[in-house]
């Protein structure tokens, strides 16, 4: 039965089903019979937030990376929610957004996708914000209280990715918070061993593809037609495949 979630889109979830790679949930079994050592986690955890940050094309003598990989340490150790999204960005945006600004919804409209595309996108209105984020963190709540499948667990983790990214709150920060809830979804929902997917390494290793994937949607927010997110949605999975 499908979940009547507000926001985040569920009419794709069988066609996404069928392209599932079957060899991913016997390398997360196999993985889960392994325990991360906290030497092994924290350069798991600086590996991903290094190139989600190099997505961003940001260099002004201060390493963002540095912040971020704080954001995923506290991730690890706290549980994925309204407020612990706030807190993450708050962490992630510490030394490139003024304080006024960090957990904070933007005011301000924003015109693009990424720094390196030269695509414009107009992201959801400033005066929208509250009402798109409030059924976000519903639905995100309602996921998180519910048991899903393995596919499932993909499937929502990487559309709470593309979700945020299109609406894009934050006035900075928007692709790095949803590379990591992504990742986080799947640490809630699958253990521990999902941290060390290498899909930040993926995603930057194919930006062009993947911003062209987020663009497939459409150039306006309210206007996006979500049957384009597959190959989209596929990216999660593709970056499991790389490293079995």
């Amino acid at each position: 039965m499908s979940l009547p979630l507000q926001i985040i889109p569920t009419l794709f979830v069988e066609d996404y089903k069928r392209s599932f790679d079957p060899t991913i949930q016997p390398y997360f079994e196999k993985l889960s019979e392994s325990e991360l050592s906290t030497i092994v986690f924290n350069l798991l955890v600086s590996y991903s937030a290094l190139f989600s940050t190099k997505m961003t094309g940001e260099n002004d003598g201060f390493d963002p990376s540095e912040d971020l990989m704080e954001a995923y340490l506290f991730a690890h150790t706290t549980t994925l929610s309204a407020q612990s999204i706030i807190d993450a960005h708050v962490l992630l945006t510490k030394h490139i957004l003024p304080e006024t600004q960090q957990g904070q919804f933007r005011t301000t409209t924003v015109s693009a996708l990424a720094e390196s595309s030269n695509v414009e996108y107009a992201a959801a209105a400033p005066h929208l914000l509250f009402s798109e984020m409030l059924k976000y963190y519903v639905d995100l709540d309602q996921l998180m209280n519910t048991d899903l499948s393995f596919e499932k667990v993909f499937y929502f983790a990487s559309m709470l990715h593309l979700v945020i990214v299109t609406i894009h709150p934050f006035q900075d920060g928007n692709g790095r918070m949803g590379r990591l809830i992504e990742k986080w979804f799947l640490a809630e929902k699958l253990g521990p061993m999902a941290w060390s997917i290498e899909s930040e390494k993926y995603y930057c290793e194919q930006q062009e593809k993947y911003y062209e994937n987020i663009r497939s949607l459409g150039l306006v927010y309210g206007a996006l037609n979500f049957r384009e997110a597959l190959p989209f949605l596929q990216m999660l999975t593709l970056s499991v495949v790389a490293i079995t």
